[in-house]
């Protein structure tokens, strides 16, 4: 997701939930937001802000690796 997120990774940050001052690294947004949500959450919220970013194609291969 990090090599292919592009300029819409603030986007995608943000329908994660993550604040303003938490969004400085894509990967730490990942790992911040893997670390404090259950997996089948994270997960789904995954999905979700890839749709909400407007990356449908990267949901589907983020969803055929789950």
């Amino acid at each position: 997701i990090c090599s292919e997120i592009g300029k819409k990774w603030k986007d995608f940050a943000r329908a994660l939930g993550i604040r303003e001052g938490r969004i400085d690294d894509l990967e730490d947004i990942l790992r911040y937001h893997r670390q404090n949500v259950g997996e089948q959450h994270w997960r789904r919220k995954l999905c979700d802000a890839l749709d909400t970013a407007r990356r449908t194609d990267l949901r589907k291969e983020v969803q055929s690796i789950f």
